[in-house]
């Protein structure tokens, strides 16, 4: 599955919540699953925060920690978390 970015810039956040709602649902069926972006620094973290946040219920920051605990050169874009948080991109 090819997850959207405007600009390679911005995620399409509905793009981002069906592509977890889809990896939640194969994780429940013990799928192995590899998500992947070209460096690995932002958008493939950022795709797997989400999922983290929804298979555990877990808040956004809770679920950002977690993967930056597995690797360290996540980086983090904040305005993506509060998109998802409140439905818009900061300025």
């Amino acid at each position: 599955m090819q997850v959207g970015f405007v600009n390679e810039n911005r995620p399409v956040i509905n793009k981002i919540l069906k592509a977890a709602k889809l990896l939640v649902g194969l994780s429940n069926l013990d799928a192995k699953i590899l998500i992947h972006c070209l460096v690995g620094i932002d958008r493939t973290p950022f795709l797997a925060m989400v999922y983290v946040s929804k298979k555990y219920k877990m808040d956004y920051d809770a679920a950002y920690k977690f993967i930056a605990e597995k690797n360290p050169n996540t980086r983090c874009h904040w305005d993506w978390v509060n998109f998802l948080k409140y439905g818009e991109f900061e300025s």
